[in-house]
């Protein structure tokens, strides 16, 4: 077993804690803000697409869920002038039906129950965080712990009202089932992370790769029925709605809000910088890069298999390189995946110095920071970090002979 003592790195620096009061400022300064919009009775980030949707099927409507005059004009009734600013709803009609019940309790009620829920979730993902890292020092994985809860991720997937959390959740818990040995469990917990398929992809892309066949069935099943179920309920043409707004969704920034300047991708990075968002322009850049880091992970999954942690890293986070919509309420997928990276080096007897826990979490919500006022340049720590897990994987030795960590509480 590894000798704890030789795992105690030096005290964390000043620039860390520092760069942890930042992170607490500026997370202040958000939640201050999204309570004076909600206040003065405006919407708040994505939250108004999720709201409409539900309001929609609660009227029985739900045939006209991705029609976007639909959508438009019902966020308008609902926040006047959020039509201006159309903000589409392009997910699984599974989401809108359980949003549907929390619109009956008015527009800033249901936000605030929401963001309750999500405070809880998050609060239970770093539980497991914290379990799951037995082998820092309890001071480092305070530290961890403190910085991911105010990192920009986070915060704004709790003041957004995102479901990027609850997409993680589903993640980490077919992860586990599938360590535990049950695959078909494993991809039943898998198909609720669809409430974003593309945030799914990697993993689905993983169980290809890797012929992990019998969780991929109970992961393709009960997603057909998630996805299609409910969207054939609502109507016939539902569907085929939804492939439309689908397809002119990506690049329609001006009519969507897609807003790609702010992306974390190489998309927001072209857009920010060149001050155009046209897929003749980020496009085949966009696609270079996640044509390579695609091949990186394929290569790591066919090497280590379905149920190794390495595999796992680089499926969370190929679909923050590959797709071309991704904003930073995503990027809380980093979470799960450094922690396995974490775990890989305690497993080998690594000392992890704190400011190494920590340093993804800081370098992404510095550059969205950043990218508020000049580029978007968070593309380039998550590319390290995809680079980190998918090329320099820490190679354990005599693991085997060792107590396994716990993998949850």
């Amino acid at each position: 077993m590894t000798d704890q003592s030789s795992l105690r790195p030096a005290r964390p620096g000043a620039l860390t804690f520092v760069a942890l009061l930042l992170l607490l400022v500026a997370a202040g300064f958000e939640t201050t803000a999204v309570v004076a919009a909600l206040a003065r009775g405006n919407s708040v980030g994505d939250w108004i697409s999720f709201y409409a949707a539900g309001t929609i099927v609660r009227h029985g409507d739900g045939v006209r869920l991705y029609e976007p005059a639909m959508q438009a004009a019902v966020q308008h009734g609902i926040v006047p002038g959020a039509g201006q600013t159309f903000n589409a709803f392009p997910l699984p009609a599974f989401v809108a039906m359980a949003f549907a019940p929390l619109t009956a309790a008015g527009f800033t009620r249901s936000f605030v129950i929401w963001a309750l829920l999500n405070v809880v979730l998050l609060g239970a993902l770093l539980a497991v965080a914290w379990r799951y890292l037995a082998g820092l020092t309890v001071p480092s994985r305070a530290l961890f712990v403190a910085t991911v809860a105010v990192s920009t991720p986070a915060v704004n997937t709790l003041l957004f009202g995102q479901i990027d959390l609850f997409v993680l959740a589903a993640i980490v818990a077919s992860f586990a089932m599938l360590r535990a040995g049950k695959g078909a469990a494993a991809g039943l917990l898998l198909a609720l992370a669809l409430a974003k398929p593309d945030l799914v992809f990697g993993v689905a892309l993983l169980l290809i790769v890797a012929r992990a066949w019998r969780m991929l069935a109970a992961f393709a099943g009960a997603g057909a029925v998630l996805v299609l179920g409910p969207a054939l309920l609502l109507g016939s043409h539902t569907l085929v709605d939804q492939v439309v707004l689908l397809a002119h969704y990506p690049a329609g920034a001006a009519d969507y809000s897609t807003n790609a300047p702010m992306m974390v991708n190489v998309r927001g990075a072209i857009a920010s910088l060149t001050g155009a968002d046209r897929i003749a322009i980020w496009g085949a850049p966009q696609a270079l890069v996640a044509a390579v880091a695609a091949g990186m992970a394929i290569r790591v999954w066919r090497a280590r298999g379905v149920a190794d942690a390495q595999s796992w890293a680089a499926a969370l986070l190929l679909p923050l390189i590959l797709s071309p919509h991704m904003h930073m309420q995503s990027v809380v997928l980093l979470i799960a995946a450094w922690a396995l990276y974490l775990r890989a080096a305690l497993d080998e007897g690594r000392a992890i110095a704190p400011e190494v826990a920590v340093a993804p979490f800081i370098a992404v919500s510095a550059l969205w920071f950043v990218s508020l006022w000049g580029p978007a340049l968070v593309s380039l720590p998550l590319l390290a970090m995809f680079w980190l897990c998918s090329r320099r994987w820490p190679v354990a030795r005599e693991v085997a002979s060792r107590p396994a960590l716990p993998m949850a509480a």
